[in-house]
């Protein structure tokens, strides 16, 4: 493999591993940020919809922003961005500052995101692109273990909540730097949309995006409840909660690197039913679960679970239209964006109207039977198409 390609796909995976330094702790920095700004917990849940809202908002601006400009312009100047804004949010001790500072790390991050996915739709083809998607999520998942572990590191020695938030950054700046040096556009034009062919849109794709945005707000829920589901209901501390999600990472982590092998031999409908059929069992068993043990385990189950969907359900619904397009890869993610930004906002209400964050749960997992039910009979639609 030459040099300039082992660049292009470690920016594309860094991109990942950033991301996922943002959205992977929000259930741990969720008591902190209360604490620090004098804020009850759900409320502090709440302000991470501006994170989400963020990455909500960027996806939209990617149906757009690479008419305009390059994309090693974009991918560089989103990082610059979101190094600046982090440092604000690490500084501002106003909490209507820190609301903004969020939106802004989330409209950068999911730029960069769409980049990424951009590079690698318009540079691979078939399997290799397919492995390819599935291997992003590989550097998601072991950046929420890593940053997971990061962030108890942090709380254990009350350290500021946005303490992770600046390492996660410093990472963003790492990739804008590697990128400044990297031919990105080698296999794309500048401006990807100007001379290709006019994207395909049909019901299949479309269908495919309202399914990534259930599964998303699921997802997100679990991510940003499951700590506070374990302390609540067991009376632990933080160090359990956190096993938890460390336990989701881990299993994440190596299902995804499983995944990606998978996911270059057979058609992706099968290994994303695979996948989430293991989520609802084991997101249902957790929540009925009366043993913290049982749930600790029940955590590796469902890390298997979310260890490849998201960009399983991107290489499922790019299957859909012949030629993918910047706003084919735009789409899917922003109904992902959609589900992530709904996520704290709706099972933050379940859990105020009910008291109870066991419910947010049960929410999860109707959504997750619910999405389940749609792949099969998605992937009847266009059997041709899914390769």
């Amino acid at each position: 493999m030459k040099s300039n390609t082992i660049r292009v796909v470690s920016v594309c995976l860094l991109t990942q591993v950033v991301i996922a330094g943002f959205v992977a702790p929000m259930g741990l920095l969720s008591e902190p940020m209360a604490e620090q700004n004098g804020i009850a917990i759900p409320a502090a849940a709440a302000q991470f919809s501006y994170l989400t809202g963020g990455v909500f908002l960027g996806y939209i601006l990617s149906f757009w922003v690479f008419d305009l400009f390059r994309i090693k312009t974009v991918y560089c100047a989103v990082y610059g961005g979101l190094g600046a804004v982090t440092l604000l949010l690490h500084v501002t001790g106003s909490l209507l500052v820190q609301s903004i500072a969020l939106l802004l790390i989330g409209i950068f991050s999911s730029i960069a995101v769409v980049t990424a996915g951009t590079i690698i739709s318009r540079g691979w083809h078939g399997k290799p692109r397919q492995a390819l998607l599935v291997l992003q999520d590989v550097m998601f998942n072991g950046g929420g273990i890593a940053f997971t572990l990061i962030t108890t590191f942090y709380i254990a020695r009350n350290l500021q909540w946005t303490a992770a938030y600046a390492t996660a950054a410093a990472i963003g700046l790492a990739a804008a730097v590697l990128a400044a040096v990297t031919r990105l556009e080698s296999g794309t034009s500048g401006r990807v949309a100007s001379e290709e062919s006019r994207t395909e849109w049909n019901a299949g794709i479309i269908l495919v995006g309202i399914s990534v945005l259930l599964f998303m707000t699921a997802k997100i829920s679990v991510f940003l409840w499951a700590p506070q589901f374990v302390e609540q209901t067991f009376d632990v501390g933080a160090a359990d909660s956190s096993q938890l999600m460390r336990n989701i990472f881990t299993a994440a982590l190596l299902g995804s690197i499983v995944g990606t092998y998978i996911a270059s031999r057979v058609p992706i409908h099968y290994l994303l039913t695979g996948l989430l059929s293991i989520g609802l069992v084991s997101l249902w068993s957790i929540t009925q679960s009366a043993s913290l043990e049982t749930v600790l385990l029940l955590g590796y189950g469902y890390g298997v679970s979310v260890s490849a969907t998201f960009n399983s359900y991107t290489a499922f619904g790019l299957g859909f239209v012949a030629v993918p397009t910047h706003k084919n890869v735009a789409y899917l993610l922003l109904a992902g964006g959609i589900g992530s930004t709904l996520a704290p906002l709706v099972s933050s209400k379940v859990v105020e109207w009910t008291g109870s964050v066991h419910s947010a749960m049960m929410l999860c997992v109707s959504l997750m039977v619910v999405v389940l039910i749609s792949i099969p009979l998605l992937a009847r639609t266009q059997p041709m198409r899914i390769k």
